[in-house]
């Protein structure tokens, strides 16, 4: 069928099979396109709605700012944000979409700032859902790796620490820079006054 790449029905796929062998839950197996999309869309939804109903939860009885209050003395000489980002930090070890909706989150209730955002978010990228993954997929790796898992979990850490430090100093570099630039605008319109 060569103009099958033409056919909506290609892309809108099929729902998998719900069987004897298939994986648990209702995403099933076989399922292809668009359907099946769906499906995995539908397992993914959850996990980010209680998330995110968990911080507010969190922060109407005042969690956050415990949080903040324990935590703001570790996380600030370590990363540059706040203890109650801590929950972020703790959920990405699992998932890396709830942990991109509580930073929203926080940077929407004005509790981080758009600086500690972007700390966050570096944090985030390597080695998203970390312990998720160790769990999951990793254990097919488990008997060709050369050193244990507890290993490759703390090297995976100390860059995820690394690449948030490499942004805040970025950050912090690029708004040191800012003054300067500006003092150079006024010199040279004092010069061409002159």
């Amino acid at each position: 069928m060569p103009f099958s790449l033409l056919d909506l029905s290609t892309y809108q796929g099929q729902f998998g099979v719900i069987a004897e062998g298939a994986a648990p839950g209702f995403v099933g197996k076989g399922g292809s396109g668009l359907n099946n999309l769906f499906t995995t869309v539908l397992t993914i939804c959850p996990p980010i709605m209680f998330c995110m109903g968990v911080l507010d939860v969190v922060d109407h009885y005042g969690g956050l700012k415990v949080a903040g209050r324990l935590l703001t003395p570790i996380l600030k000489p370590l990363m540059g944000i706040p203890g109650e980002a801590a929950l972020v930090l703790i959920t990405n070890l699992q998932s890396s979409d709830s942990s991109a909706a509580l930073v929203k989150g926080l940077l929407d209730n004005g509790t981080i700032t758009e600086k500690q955002q972007k700390i966050l978010l570096a944090f985030a990228m390597p080695g998203p859902a970390l312990l998720g993954m160790m769990v999951s997929y990793g254990v097919l790796l488990y008997p060709y790796l050369a050193v244990g898992s507890g290993i490759v979990v703390v090297s995976v850490l100390l860059s995820k620490l690394v690449v948030a430090n490499l942004m805040r100093f970025l950050l912090t570099g690029r708004n040191s820079q800012k003054p300067g630039t500006q003092t150079v605008k006024a010199s040279t319109e004092q010069t061409k006054e002159s």
